[in-house]
């Protein structure tokens, strides 16, 4: 597709993969393209579309500073910061457009740091749909893709606590929980959550699910289940001692419980 202002020809609804890294995004963007979504020519071996990556390393920790969190209005933030992620999510948009997307398709793209710019999405694509993909915490404060924690904890929560696994437990149940508050607010019937657990237990089922509700051919729900893996690593915060694991589990109790994640002693996955 020849350059230029692409999203003249893209309509207002892309679809948006966002989640705290590790969560298992990278199965998602491949589903969604078994199910004829365009994600991305330029993207990274975990598939994130690097077209947006330079804006989220410069904007993200602004627009937390400024606001506090993940659940805000786009209006309250300054001026010119509005200004600018408007300006750059355009541009991103239309540089992850100018690989082989054919105008009329699906589009979208996966980044998992993307939930933290939900209000500013909405504000240059209205109608985007939003898939939130959500692992059990325990697991997430432990998985080695730490970039959120290292990149953004300072801006939410200034002074580090002295266990990192902490600050990534704080920051799973903070992000996750503030972005579902905004999603589940502006987004009726265009916020879609997905439970890494479970869609590693009924893979059909879940992709299903998620094809009815973006209009993906359902014809392809089988082969994009077959995609899916359950990994090793769920449940390897059972591994930690004791009061790791009470700590960590302290601080996302509340989300946790939220989100459908049965407490330590409890049968199942979620």
């Amino acid at each position: 597709m020849a350059t230029g202002d692409l999203l003249k020809h893209a309509g207002a609804a892309p679809v948006v993969i966002g989640a705290t890294g590790g969560s298992g995004t990278r199965a998602l963007r491949k589903v969604l393209e078994i199910g004829g979504v365009f994600m991305g020519d330029a993207v990274n071996v975990t598939g994130d579309a690097m077209a947006f990556e330079p804006l989220y390393d410069q904007y993200i920790n602004a627009v937390l500073t400024e606001t506090g969190g993940l659940d805000y209005r786009a209006d309250t933030l300054s001026t010119a910061l509005r200004r600018a992620l408007v300006e750059g999510l355009r541009a991103a948009a239309n540089r992850h457009l100018s690989g082989s997307w054919t105008v009329g398709a699906p589009w979208g793209w996966k980044t998992p740091r993307a939930m933290y710019l939900l209000p500013m999405i909405a504000e240059v694509f209205p109608q985007f749909q939003f898939i939130h993909v959500i692992r059990d915490g325990r697991d997430m404060a432990t998985a080695g893709n730490q970039l959120q924690r290292d990149k953004h904890a300072a801006a939410l929560f200034g002074a580090a606590d002295g266990d990192p696994r902490v600050t990534a437990a704080r920051l799973w149940a903070k992000a996750n929980g503030e972005a579902a508050d905004w999603a589940a607010r502006r987004m009726l019937g265009r916020y879609h959550r997905v439970i890494f657990e479970t869609l590693c237990r009924e893979p059909e089922i879940e992709i299903r699910r998620l094809f009815v509700a973006l209009d993906l051919p359902l014809s392809r729900v089988a082969p994009a289940a077959r995609l899916i893996d359950r990994p090793d690593s769920i449940g390897r915060w059972q591994r930690l001692d004791a009061h790791t694991q009470n700590t960590i589990d302290w601080v996302i109790a509340v989300a946790r419980r939220r989100f459908g994640f049965a407490p330590a002693g409890r049968s199942g996955d979620t």
